[in-house]
């Protein structure tokens, strides 16, 4: 089996032989005129009409079989056959051209017309076809998928290429968003946009991320909630307001926990944690149906039920470990769970019945929490105690507080009136309506760790040539060198260096040169030299070149001048400089003999 490089390789060779031909392989414009299931859903009327339309799309196969060729276009919406036969009515120059250049996995167009195959496929007859855009790399499918789950994560593009069910999972993820927008909406709720960028990390009681404002010369942290922001448009007068948006928590990565995440956060002014359990109750029946068309759907083998009234249990009196592990796991059908320790969330009104507990609720699906919510504390002197007392848990060393916030105080003391406040793990959600196990599977690009470079990545190196075709003192031979390094590098930057400098014994700097090696071969001729750079270029090295102009003046507009005022053949070239994979640059070199 051909390499990964040679495979890119030889698609470089079409994509030159197309440029040779005078085709655009990247066109500007498509004339796409109808989509493919749209294609697919018309096709009855288009086949009786005889009407010639443009499909587009990837090419997903190729079958060739002699004087004809058929092959799979996708376009994103779904999946068409098409048919070539030479002459007829495509010209045998262009079915020519799509055996010689046409590849799995490049973007095409075909105009024809449409006709049912002996087995019954829908068809289009193609007689025109148009490249836009050639890949230069080959599907998935021609390494049997993607199998390093990571690799996935880190080329979701391919992914989504290759998995249909990944496709499926996005796509519902974006109407589970959807539904919830729409029931948020219709229930008088205005959306809106917070700053991602906050002097505090408040509102909730997590590790943040920090970053640093050149301009302002100060530290900002990226949210790990928005409900302080909520809460002060509360105050404003603006009664039903919800953000969807990335919280950024610096904590630890598992199966349900992800650095960057999607919340929903809400306010309700005049609710409280009762009236805001009936909302969420609504919202899941809401979504769950408009998802599935019914109120029931499968998760981890269990049948999810939520037509019933949802459960509602008081917080069990068990340590933090032993819920996690014996009883939440249990929690399958929709269950409140309510009475939570004051202890639990700085923000949360107290019970008036009961001052140890606070009036909070959380929502376990499948034994999975997706809601957090609680009514809202508006007295800003309790507000400012139990931030001292926050505080003072950061003075013996608990770091996962919620800092004081006076501004947030000063709003308070301003009025704020009686409210209810949601937060939803959109991701978590997304799991258990997709029937997944890993958050990272419901994140297009989940938080990763760099990749690791392989020690087995192929050296890259530099070979100057000189043309010793024609007579050049030693200055001369040295200078085009020089020039040609010079040049190299300024394009490459600092990329070529493993750092800029190493200490000596006595901490002395000692500026160090490029990682890479440099040898020096030399060229019979002008016409050997403008071969190398060709041949170069066609496999997407790089490339620096010296000519007679170059040597003679350090003028670059009279180089210029002189340049513009000849062809290609009549450019005597000092010298050339090839940089790119050893292999690939030992190759194209081997005939030239080194410099001496």
């Amino acid at each position: 089996m051909a390499s990964l490089e040679e495979i890119r390789s030889t698609r470089l060779n079409k994509l030159n032989l197309l440029k040779e031909k005078g085709i655009n392989p990247y066109p500007v414009t498509s004339h796409r005129d109808i989509s493919l299931k749209d294609a697919s859903e018309e096709f009855e009327s288009l086949s009786k009409s005889g009407e010639k339309r443009v499909l587009a799309g990837r090419i997903m196969s190729i079958r060739a079989q002699g004087a004809i060729i058929f092959f799979d276009l996708f376009d994103g919406t779904g999946r068409f056959q098409a048919l070539l036969k030479k002459g007829e009515p495509i010209s045998e120059g262009s079915f020519k051209l799509f055996a010689e250049v046409y590849d799995i996995g490049d973007f095409m167009e075909v105009k024809g017309t449409f006709f049912l195959t002996k087995k019954n496929e829908k068809t289009i007859l193609g007689e025109e076809i148009r490249m836009l855009a050639k890949a230069l790399l080959p599907m998935p499918e021609k390494w049997h998928g993607l199998q390093d789950i990571e690799e996935r994560f880190r080329k979701r593009y391919l992914d989504i290429i290759s998995n249909q069910e990944v496709r499926e999972r996005f796509v519902k993820r974006s109407k589970i968003v959807s539904l919830i927008r729409e029931f948020y909406l219709n229930d008088g709720y205005i959306e809106t946009d917070l700053p991602n960028l906050q002097p505090l990390a408040g509102g909730a009681t997590a590790a943040p991320f920090t970053t640093h404002h050149n301009a302002l010369d100060m530290d900002f942290y990226l949210p790990i909630a928005q409900e302080l922001y909520l809460k002060q448009l509360i105050v404003g007068g603006i009664n039903k307001v919800f953000e969807i948006g990335k919280r950024f928590r610096n904590e630890g990565i598992d199966h349900t926990h992800n650095p960057e995440f999607t919340m929903l956060e809400s306010q309700d002014a005049y609710s409280d944690a009762r009236g805001q359990r009936e909302f969420i109750e609504k919202l899941f029946k809401f979504v769950v149906k408009g998802l599935f068309g019914k109120l029931q759907f499968e998760y981890k083998g269990n049948i999810i039920d939520l037509e019933p009234k949802f459960e509602v249990l008081k917080y069990p009196d068990m340590t933090d470990e032993e819920y996690k592990k014996t009883f939440r796991p249990n929690l399958i059908q929709p269950t409140f769970l309510i009475d939570y320790p004051a202890s639990f969330n700085p923000f949360a009104k107290r019970k008036e019945e009961d001052s140890r507990l606070i009036d909070r609720f959380q929502l376990v699906i499948g034994g999975v929490e997706l809601v957090n919510a609680f009514s809202e504390l508006n007295d800003p002197i309790d507000q400012k105690e139990r931030y001292l007392e926050e505080d003072k848990k950061k003075e013996k060393g608990d770091n996962d507080i919620s800092p004081s916030d006076l501004e947030y105080i000063e709003a308070m003391e301003y009025g704020m009136p009686p409210n209810g406040g949601i937060g939803i793990g959109i991701d978590r959600l997304v799991m258990l309506l997709t029937g997944t196990e890993n958050i990272k599977e419901v994140i297009l690009f989940p938080t990763l760790k760099p990749k690791e470079e392989k020690n087995t990545k192929e050296l890259l190196t530099a070979v100057a040539i000189l043309n010793s075709g024609i007579k050049m003192e030693k200055w001369q031979e040295l200078n085009t060198i020089a020039h040609l390094t010079a040049s190299f590098a300024a394009r490459e930057g600092k990329k070529l260096f493993y750092k800029d400098t190493v200490k000596t014994k006595d901490d002395k700097d000692i500026v160090l040169n490029i990682q890479h090696a440099i040898m020096i071969k030399k060229a019979d001729s002008v016409k050997e030299i403008r071969e190398v750079v060709k041949d170069a270029l066609s496999n997407n090295l790089k490339v620096s070149e010296f000519t007679r102009e170059m040597i003679e003046t350090t003028n670059d507009r009279k180089v210029e001048e002189i340049t513009r005022s000849k062809n290609i053949d009549e450019v005597e070239f000092l010298g050339a400089l090839v940089f790119g994979p050893k292999s690939i640059v030992d190759e194209l070199t081997k005939d030239l003999t080194l410099y001496k």
